[in-house]
């Protein structure tokens, strides 16, 4: 008895693994009739184009689906046929299968007789005449449809971020309808930067910004302008230096709160030699604060404009004078080793 227990649950637990559907158990073991997992068609995946407002604010959309749904032929009924009533199948009796006979060379069978699929009716219980199909559905009862599902995003989704409709898919005999499942593609925005729920924002300022203050005027994402002002008392902007709105960021799920807004400043220095006056440069050197009194001490030598790329094709067309030199003088006669002049 133990043994037979043991030998069945392995062959449960193997049956699960190798097979889509449950384990058929014996009926006269657990006295329960047993159950198939239902399959469900593919699942259909959009990609649904959304900018950083939609996120910000929400946005409600209606995307267009087009999905085969079975038995939903309004022209027929579901029948396959118009204007002529079905006939029940003579083989099956209207039931889509038939006891069928077992072939008597196998040994060992309790029962004579089994149900088999009736490929008369397919299995439909009815038959239908070629000449009268259904022009919607082609005698198949299935139709295609086109419907518009309601995709609502709600403030502060993200990008990447899946929503699945369960059940709106296709739909196939002996098929569960399948999902259709839609992915968030937020396009780059031309000033903010999300991360997480902060939004980033880069500004550049000039010279007299940095030293003397400045105001601004940024429009957030829902359409409502704020005023920055930044005085010169409170200290001077520089390159890296960052300030930060509270609650101004993107709004965070199932809450009441929001991110920041991050301001990161970068210094855009003027051309050189922006004074067209030489004098200027003595009064603003006098206005800033004071130099270093002690004269460093060393070698002096000359600063010079530097351009990387100039400098970077200066050095590509030296190694290329080389090369081509080189392959000069692989091509020239040889002479033996040149001549020694000794000095006396």
């Amino acid at each position: 008895m133990y043994s037979n227990f043991f030998e069945f649950a392995y062959a449960r637990r193997r049956g699960s693994e190798d097979s889509d559907e449950s384990c058929e158990c014996p009926h006269h073991f657990f006295r329960t009739p047993t159950q198939k997992r239902h399959r469900k068609t593919p699942t259909e995946n959009h990609t649904l184009n959304v900018t950083l407002e939609d996120l910000y604010k929400g946005k409600a959309m209606k995307f267009k689906v087009i999905r085969t749904r079975k038995n939903h032929c309004q022209e027929c009924n579901g029948v396959g046929v118009i204007n002529y009533p079905a006939m029940k199948c003579v083989t099956c009796h209207g039931k889509g299968k038939y006891d069928a006979k077992k072939d008597s060379s196998k040994k060992n069978t309790k029962n004579n007789t089994y149900k088999k699929h009736c490929a008369r009716c397919d299995g439909k219980g009815k038959i239908q005449a070629t000449s009268e199909k259904c022009s919607d559905c082609t005698g198949v009862s299935n139709i295609r449809e086109t419907v518009f599902l309601n995709v609502k995003i709600t403030p502060g989704m993200r990008d990447g971020q899946k929503l699945t409709f369960s059940g709106e898919g296709d739909e196939k005999d002996g098929m569960e309808a399948g999902d259709i499942v839609f992915e968030l593609k937020c396009k780059k925005h031309d000033l903010f930067e999300r991360n997480g729920d902060n939004l980033i924002i880069k500004k550049k300022i000039g010279l007299s910004e940095a030293l003397c203050g400045t105001s601004m005027v940024i429009k957030q994402l829902d359409g409502r302008n704020l005023l920055l002002k930044k005085k010169e008392q409170s200290g001077m902007l520089h390159s890296g230096l960052s300030f930060k709105i509270n609650n101004e960021g993107m709004p965070i799920p199932n809450g009441k709160k929001r991110g920041n807004l991050l301001i990161q400043f970068e210094l855009d220095y003027p051309s050189s030699y922006f004074f067209k006056d030489e004098n200027l440069y003595k009064q603003l050197e006098d206005a800033l604060p004071p130099k270093e009194k002690e004269e460093p001490l060393g070698e002096e030598v000359t600063l010079q404009e530097y351009d990387k790329d100039r400098y970077k094709y200066t050095n590509q067309q030296k190694h290329r004078n080389a090369y081509d030199s080189d392959e000069e003088n692989e091509d020239a006669p040889d002479f033996g080793p040149p001549f020694e002049c000794r000095m006396h």
